[in-house]
């Protein structure tokens, strides 16, 4: 099929996805059981909870007061803001599945909210950087997910699988659940959304891992990015002959509309507002309504590929990744702004873009485009930055085993903490997340929570 935007050449690049590329299958991890285990000098305080997997010892939490508000974001698309989930809201999308308003705050997708700008406004982790509990798997574990007191996890052991964890000690709440292969996540107040790479998408009930419904995605045959939750829907991003982009009832399973893309892309979609961004390489970016799927601009490059990755959106400006013709920044109506370089996605908070690359964390004023600051740590530093705006405080992990804390105005230092081996950075959909005043990072096969 000729799509209406093909542009002059096709791309195909080894371990890049387009039409006709070949693909490597996955590889699960060891079998075994996960653990959650107590991190020596931790501070005992009981919850209101009587299982304690493995003698994890309860744990103070010293900042649940420390929530305020900041000030405000604007609204509209493109900027965070509105409810407390992080979702700006449409009065015509379904509310299944939506946090209340005193719920917290909760890190539901992959980079922490749909927009994926790896931010917290309202958050502030306790400091110096002190473990509260360690989570022991036989397998990598993904990035983590945690709402409403409770962490998910997807887990790649021999059986890859589906685990909740108590926020506050570790202990296991449900499972593990069986998922058949390796599946990426996401979560809503209601479910959590698994995503295996043939299209597989099931919804686990978030209080005991029962499953709520489960249906296969058809139109592709390659899927290899997280699903993404906001409105009440979940967004598939699938490729393998063009590409296909996705929106699920959240309560139902049922596909709700979809929207053709040319060769498909490997990351995930953003969300933010009445619209969903899509990215495929060589600079293909569409943005579809929220609630129809009609494309409203798409932005094209000068050749097309396979790829992809997942955009992020953040003060009114869409930062699209690509292996093809470069990383570009658009305006929200498809316009081409600027240019930027790196290693791994970008995070945003407060007017400042945070970029690591080159193994160095550097803050740049969004409007100026002036660095604020930079800091190598141990030369090592290989995850997207993680924002606590209440607290000033950004963190990021090193391939040496550190995760650091620094000022979000100055990038001084404030503390570093070992986390173990290396936290895991070997791809984009790994890193850490926040949420409720907890940093969650994943090391190798394990979790520690600070």
């Amino acid at each position: 099929m000729k799509h209406p935007y093909a542009a002059s050449r096709t791309i195909c690049l080894l371990g890049l996805v387009c039409t006709g590329c070949g693909r490597t299958p996955l590889n699960p991890g060891s079998a075994g059981p996960a653990a959650s285990t107590p991190d020596a000098g931790a501070d005992a305080r009981a919850r209101n909870q009587d299982a304690v997997a493995d003698g994890a010892t309860l744990v103070a939490d010293a900042t649940d007061s420390l929530r305020a508000d900041l000030a405000s974001e604007r609204g509209g698309d493109g900027i965070r803001g509105g409810t407390a989930d992080g979702y700006l809201g449409n009065s015509d999308a379904s509310t299944f599945g939506q946090f209340a308003d005193d719920a917290g705050s909760v890190a539901n997708n992959w980079a922490i909210n749909p927009s994926h700008d790896n931010a917290q406004p309202n958050d502030q982790v306790q400091s110096p950087l002190t473990k509260r509990w360690t989570a022991h798997f036989t397998g990598p574990v993904s990035f983590p997910l945690a709402a409403s007191g409770r962490v998910f996890v997807s887990v790649t052991e021999a059986q890859p699988n589906v685990r909740a964890l108590d926020l506050e000690t570790g202990a296991v709440l449900w499972g593990p659940i069986a998922t058949g292969s390796k599946v990426w996540i996401a979560c809503d107040a209601a479910n959590v959304y698994t995503l295996d790479r043939d299209g597989n998408l099931s919804a686990f009930d978030v209080s005991d891992g029962h499953t709520s419904w489960s249906t296969k995605l058809t139109l592709q045959y390659d899927y290899e990015s997280p699903p993404v939750t906001a409105a009440g829907m979940v967004f598939v991003d699938g490729m393998g002959i063009g590409g296909t982009t996705y929106a699920i009832d959240a309560a139902t399973g049922t596909v709700r509309w979809t929207a053709d893309t040319f060769d498909g892309s490997g990351g995930a979609v953003a969300v933010v507002g009445n619209t969903v961004y899509e990215a495929e390489a060589c600079d293909q970016v569409s943005a579809f309504d929220l609630m129809t799927g009609s494309r409203r601009w798409f932005h094209s490059g000068n050749c097309t590929g396979g790829g992809g990755t997942t955009p992020t959106v953040a003060v009114g400006r869409v930062w699209v990744r690509d292996w093809a013709e470069g990383n570009i920044i658009l305006d929200l109506n498809g316009n081409s702004t600027g240019t930027f370089s790196v290693d791994r996605p970008p995070s945003l908070h407060g007017g400042l873009v945070f970029y690591v690359r080159s193994q160095t964390l550097t803050a740049i004023d969004v409007e100026s485009n002036v660095s604020q600051w930079s800091f190598a740590g141990d030369k090592t530093l290989c995850t997207s930055a993680v924002i606590a705006g209440l607290g000033g405080q950004v963190f990021v992990g090193s391939s040496g085993g550190n995760v650091y804390e620094l000022d979000e105005v100055t990038g001084v230092q404030r503390s570093v903490d070992v986390a173990g081996t290396a936290v895991s950075c070997s791809s984009d959909i790994q890193g850490m997340a926040l949420a409720e005043n907890r940093l969650l990072v994943s090391v190798s096969n394990d979790l520690v929570v600070y």
